[in-house]
């Protein structure tokens, strides 16, 4: 992993992984022991990170004990287009960590 590579203490890494329950609109194949193996690492660095996903509470429960803002955003409805003439988006809250 290049987290490991890049790893120092002036280091910050900045972390948008696939989102818990959405890892099926993403490229890559991305499963619950990888967002388990991700916070790991991410405990373990010398450096610091910001990270952020869609607030769940697996992710509140690996990241427990870490400052975490939430924000509420408009989710990237799936299936929209950029000429789509929805009025609104679905909201939710997003965390950073």
């Amino acid at each position: 992993m290049k987290i490991r590579k890049y790893d120092t203490p002036d280091t910050l890494f900045y972390c948008d992984p696939p989102y818990v329950s959405a890892e099926k609109y993403y490229d890559v194949p991305f499963m619950m022991e990888d967002h388990e193996r991700l916070a790991g690492l991410l405990k373990g660095i010398k450096g610091k990170f910001v990270l952020s996903y869609y607030d769940h509470p697996f992710i509140r429960e690996q990241y427990s004990g870490y400052r975490i803002l939430t924000k509420e955003v408009s989710k990237h409805s799936y299936g929209m287009t950029v000429n789509s003439k929805a009025k609104e988006r679905p909201k939710g809250q997003e965390l950073l960590i």
